[in-house]
């Protein structure tokens, strides 16, 4: 029976990391009612106390759970097989708490439209295309936490990530970042509240990858530090 919940568990994890990234997308994408860039409803000043709030919960939950400390706290009393479930299940419920409790500001600050407009949109699928396409390049149930579970049911330890550069990672570090970051800004339509959305999220991810770039050089040692040194860590053919 405790087999069959962990599996339940980790399963639905993985199903709602999925649902929360295309509600993600879907959002910012536009899609009615969910658009976050809707017709303002609540005052400006009370719109914009919600958004930080949100922001701040998200920013504060992915960058805590995702430092050591916090992950040999938490196994002391959890399974560490369904740490990387508890992590990604816990991520969504934040991702869609953001999107769906996001309150829209103020009237559009840009609002394009023809050629200039389908030009962004395409844009931002491609961003939406290299963002998705690197995170699948590694193991995408090691992400989600499918294979920590499987290795568990099978009694084999989970292996090391090994340091590798496949596909987009020789042009970038971090192109799922890179491609997320894309997505964002490459919108025909942007209101006070979209930029403060975007915004926040940019600065998320521009702070966050310092703590990955300190741990994946404590990990990988000299062959991140000359693999840094050499590929930039967000916008291709730039110098490092």
């Amino acid at each position: 029976m405790l087999r069959l919940l962990h599996r339940l568990f980790a399963l639905t994890a993985a199903a709602a990391f999925a649902g929360s990234m295309a509600l993600f997308a879907l959002a910012w994408l536009g899609l009615p009612p969910l658009s976050l860039q809707r017709q303002a409803t609540l005052p400006a000043g009370a719109a914009l106390a919600i958004d930080l709030a949100l922001l701040a919960a998200f920013g504060l939950h992915h960058s805590l759970m995702a430092r050591d400390r916090a992950k040999a706290l938490l196994l002391r009393f959890w399974p560490a097989h369904l740490e990387r479930s508890l992590y990604v299940a816990v991520a969504s419920a934040f991702t869609s708490l953001l999107v769906l409790a996001w309150q829209p500001i103020g009237p559009a600050l840009w609002r394009l439209s023809g050629a200039p407009a389908l030009l962004l949109q395409l844009t931002a699928l491609a961003g939406l295309v290299i963002s998705t396409a690197a995170a699948m390049t590694f193991d995408h149930l090691h992400l989600v936490g499918l294979r920590q579970l499987s290795a568990h049911e099978r009694g084999e330890p989970v292996r090391p990530p090994q340091f590798s550069t496949p596909g987009l990672y020789r042009l970038v570090r971090h192109p799922m970042q890179s491609g997320l970051v894309l997505f964002l800004w490459a919108t025909p339509t942007m209101t006070a509240g979209g930029l403060l959305f975007v915004g926040g999220l940019t600065l998320y991810i521009l702070f966050g990858l310092r703590f990955e770039e300190r741990s994946l050089r404590a990990s990988f040692g000299s062959a991140y530090t000359a693999y840094a040194a050499r590929v930039p860590a967000l916008l291709p053919f730039l110098r490092p």
